[in-house]
């Protein structure tokens, strides 16, 4: 069989030339839309990589942060302990109350479930604010520790208040008592001033 091409040679080339033109507009758009998805997924990749190191660097410096104020609420809590006990010390000394007595009667009867925030004395008088944890018994408990030394007496449990969080059971309380043994120091009294001699009779 013979075939006979019909179509005129010029007519061929246009539509050869439109053939690849085509084909290279195809190529092309398929080009550049495979390295759009390219360049789009390495974005986010990179985007994602850089979001998830600023998050960790947040977090670490976050932790430090944390940990500087941890340390810094615990310098002042042990300032305010050491000038709150020199406070007390200054105060014995005035009132002419032994220290030891008091404060090694406290400590025997403080116990890992009570902790003290304040303490203040009046003559041989004294007044105790603390803290104690998981019952209200437990500062009943340190009152009764008190009132069953010999150092103290007249050791009264005031006001328990429940101070409790979601996470911890917590009760403030308020305690008096006395020294034993020690009354109040009467005022000291001013010296009477000198009588000036009499004026001699001329």
């Amino acid at each position: 069989m013979i075939k006979i091409n019909l179509l005129p040679h010029k007519k061929i080339k246009q539509v050869d030339k439109a053939v690849m033109k085509l084909r290279a507009m195809v190529i092309g758009v398929i080009a550049l839309t495979v390295l759009g998805v390219g360049y789009g997924t390495i974005h986010i990749y990179s985007e994602k990589s850089a979001r998830t190191k600023k998050v960790a660097d947040t977090s670490q410096r976050l932790a430090v942060l944390k940990k500087k104020a941890a340390e810094a609420e615990g310098y002042e809590k042990s300032r305010l302990e050491v000038r709150q006990k020199l406070q007390t010390i200054q105060e014995l000394n005035k009132r002419r109350i032994p220290m030891t007595p008091l404060l090694n009667g406290i400590n025997a009867a403080m116990t890992q479930d009570v902790w003290l925030t304040a303490l203040s004395v009046k003559g041989p008088e004294f007044s105790i604010q603390g803290i104690a944890s998981d019952s209200r018994k437990n500062a009943q408990a340190f009152a009764d520790a008190l009132q069953a030394l010999p150092t103290f007496s007249n050791v009264k449990l005031g006001d328990v208040k429940d101070i409790s969080t979601e996470k911890k059971e917590r009760y403030s309380f308020t305690l008096t008592g006395k020294l034993a043994g020690y009354e109040e120091l009467p005022p000291a009294t001013a010296p009477a001033p000198a009588e000036k001699p009499a004026p001699k009779k001329k």
